[in-house]
């Protein structure tokens, strides 16, 4: 009987350290900052709404602005290098990309040199890839808070907006 309650004590420690814990932890992811490219809720600009102004340089101190592209069909991807879901979409926008009719502009935020190589597969092809301070401009003209993003424009208005390209597709006649 002695033994049973002993038991019964040791259990009873062990349950209320775990519950301590437990509230420990809660309470510690509740004060974590979110990390960027990893927030769950997004939104995405409005198809028929006028596509952004913006100037920007690419990574090759090119020039590119909306001005240019206006009446240009021109496919924009918005990838960060923190996000895993943006490395496994690259290698299909890179393909997407190379039979796209217009231009392609991806858009990539994050440390410089991941950014460099996420955008490898993009070398083949005549896409305009933005990165650095110059990516920020374009995120915020876009109100990117999601990723992946992407986005066709024609005639100076976003025509199809959606977070796969599968999506992309199926709103759009994009091959």
């Amino acid at each position: 009987m002695i033994a049973v309650a002993a038991c019964l004590v040791i259990l009873g420690f062990i349950s209320i350290a775990n519950l301590l814990l437990t509230v420990a932890l809660a309470k510690r992811l509740a004060q974590a900052p979110p990390k960027p490219g990893l927030q769950r809720v997004g939104t995405l600009r409005t198809v028929g709404s006028a596509t952004p102004e913006f100037s920007v340089m690419t990574d090759e101190e090119l020039p590119l602005n909306s001005v240019e592209l206006q009446n240009t069909t021109t496919l924009f991807g918005f990838f960060s290098t923190d996000c895993g879901g943006c490395r496994d979409a690259m290698p299909e926008f890179a393909a997407h990309a190379s039979g796209a009719e217009g231009a392609v502009v991806a858009v990539i935020t994050g440390d410089i040199a991941a950014a460099g190589d996420l955008a490898s597969p993009l070398r083949v092809i005549a896409a305009s890839v933005v990165i650095g301070a110059e990516a920020a401009k374009l995120h915020a003209a876009f109100d990117v808070d999601l990723y992946p993003q992407f986005y066709l424009a024609a005639n100076g208005k976003i025509s199809s907006a959606a977070f796969s390209l599968r999506q992309l597709r199926a709103h759009t006649s994009v091959p």
